[in-house]
């Protein structure tokens, strides 16, 4: 795991640009998963893996400023348990920026609605089949909702 995580630091370029232009599902699935992990490393045992997630996402944030906007609504959901990292804070103040009544960051990333391509990276074969049918349905009624 960390030997991956070393690897996918050092040659994050290369990784996000590998048939030429960013790939946007990518990277969004890799802050996703990363986050996930943070979440789940709240151990003291697994503090020096949390620490260099942290410095992962936290270059990819800085390297793609607007990655957490086409996340969706989940990001925020697993963010707002993050952003007292130290690391995370001025990330969440772009986000939520209470100061200015202007700022609608924190809305219209709750008002999108996550995409299942993002999700997948963190769930099994049968949970993918199952949400994929679940978006399909929501789909479909929304459709003849009109």
């Amino acid at each position: 795991s960390q030997s991956i995580q070393k690897f996918l630091f050092n040659h994050l370029d290369w990784m996000v640009t590998l048939h030429g232009t960013p790939d946007e599902t990518f990277i969004h699935q890799s802050v996703y998963l990363y986050l996930r992990l943070i979440e789940n490393h709240d151990h003291v045992d697994l503090l020096q893996s949390r620490n260099d997630e942290v410095r992962f996402v936290a270059r990819l944030f800085d390297k793609f400023p607007d990655c957490w906007t086409a996340i969706g609504r989940d990001f925020i959901r697993l963010f707002q348990h993050l952003y007292p990292i130290e690391a995370f804070v001025p990330y969440w103040t772009l986000i939520d920026n209470a100061n200015d009544p202007n700022s609608n960051t924190l809305v219209q990333i709750l008002g999108k609605m996550t995409q299942p391509r993002i999700l997948q990276i963190c769930i099994g074969k049968q949970e993918q089949k199952d949400l994929l049918q679940l978006c399909s349905d929501v789909t479909d009624c929304s459709e003849n909702k009109n």
